[in-house]
């Protein structure tokens, strides 16, 4: 289904959007199982689709770039009781599954809108997936081993494969792909030999900046909470909203962004983070990273978690703490708790702490950025 937006006629670039969400495998598992189904060993997911709707709705009322949302192409197939909600969800002109042949259109509509020097390309797409090379990631669609199949992996679509066949001077200059799926190796070998997954040429030439994060390491999974979202769904909407955000390197300045190296920043021990709450490890890989791209523009300043230590530990009972914001500006004045530790706006700050002989003064400008800040202000001796 694609979903068009009214984009400001001075918009220099527009954003052209697709995000898959895919829970409902009736072929895998349940009473339509085929015997090809079952090499995969694998059941139906519960919160794939509500996951992949919950970035659909972030574009749709959060995304802010100098390329405005002008295209947003869905396909969700959801497992049964799944809710759709969010801002997508009053928009949805009835079911829009997640089938090898409703991808082949979507993906061909894609493909034109970013053959443009003023397109700007968003991926994610999240299900069960497959790994069949060392950057391998391939997305098992709804009616992957169907009984009508042509070939075993006819129902999959290869993320990785179109990743590369989009990364050509002749499409979009700026592209930001998400892969939140499995990519472990899979009981049966033979399931690494079978071909059919969709996927596009590789073109000549490289797009100016095309990052993909892989959800999960090469050989491993990614996880969710049953009736919850997706671990990595998850800590990308908290690197988006402020956790991934890149800052000003000028006192004074208010701009924030989350660009592609302070995206990983964040999502990597966002992800492992949230794995270990639930026993689980997950790791977030980056393919692509060439260059430091802004990817969205932050409504206001982000907060940052603050731990403070002074050292020499002694030298506590003789210390004191001033922070000053954009380097005049006082927030925290003459503070003797230690550790101190506080959430303060994100920014340039002037650090200062007074303190008393044999230690010396500590008055330098430091950096407080996302998501947190942990630093020891070394008093030293005189």
């Amino acid at each position: 289904m694609k979903l068009e937006f009214d984009v400001p006629p001075d918009a220099q670039r527009r954003t052209h959007a697709l995000v898959i969400g895919v829970s409902s495998y009736p072929y895998l598992d349940g009473p339509e199982q085929t015997r090809l189904g079952a090499t995969f060993e694998m059941s139906e997911l519960s919160v794939s689709a509500a996951s992949a709707a919950d970035i659909a709705s972030w574009l749709i009322s959060e995304y802010d770039s100098d390329a405005p949302l002008a295209t947003l192409r869905i396909l969700l197939s959801p497992a049964d009781g799944e809710t759709i909600d969010g801002a997508i969800a009053p928009l949805l002109r009835g079911p829009c599954n997640a089938t090898r042949a409703a991808v082949e259109e979507e993906m061909t509509g894609f493909k034109a809108d970013c053959q443009s020097d003023d397109a700007v390309a968003f991926v994610y797409v999240v299900g069960h997936g497959v790994q069949f090379t060392k950057r391998g990631a391939v997305l098992l669609l709804e009616d992957v081993a169907s009984p009508t199949s042509a070939q075993e992996l006819y129902g999959a679509l290869d993320v990785a494969g179109c990743f590369e066949g989009l990364d050509g001077q002749q499409f979009a200059p700026t592209q930001f792909w998400f892969f939140d799926a499995c990519r472990e190796r899979l009981q049966s070998p033979a399931i690494e030999t079978w071909a059919g997954a969709y996927t596009l040429s590789v073109p000549a030439g490289r797009a100016e900046s095309s990052t993909m994060y892989l959800g999960s390491s090469t050989r491993e999974a990614a996880f969710s909470v049953p009736d919850g979202r997706s671990i990595f769904s998850t800590a990308l909407l908290e690197a988006l909203r402020g956790a991934g955000a890149d800052g000003p390197t000028d006192l004074g300045s208010e701009d924030w962004w989350v660009t592609t190296r302070k995206l990983f920043d964040a999502l990597q021990p966002a992800v492992k983070r949230l794995a270990r709450e639930h026993g689980a490890d997950q790791n977030v890989e980056p393919v692509g990273l060439r260059a430091n791209t802004k990817i969205h523009r932050l409504a206001g300043v982000p907060e940052v978690k603050v731990r403070l230590t002074v050292n020499p530990e002694e030298a506590e009972y003789a210390s004191r703490l001033s922070l000053l914001f954009n380097g005049t500006e006082p927030r925290v004045e003459n503070s003797s708790v230690w550790p101190f530790v506080d959430t303060v706006p994100a920014g340039i700050y002037k650090v200062r702490v007074t303190t008393e002989s044999p230690y010396q003064d500590f008055d330098k400008l430091r950096r407080f950025m996302p998501p947190g800040l942990d630093d020891s202000l070394p008093v030293g001796v005189v």
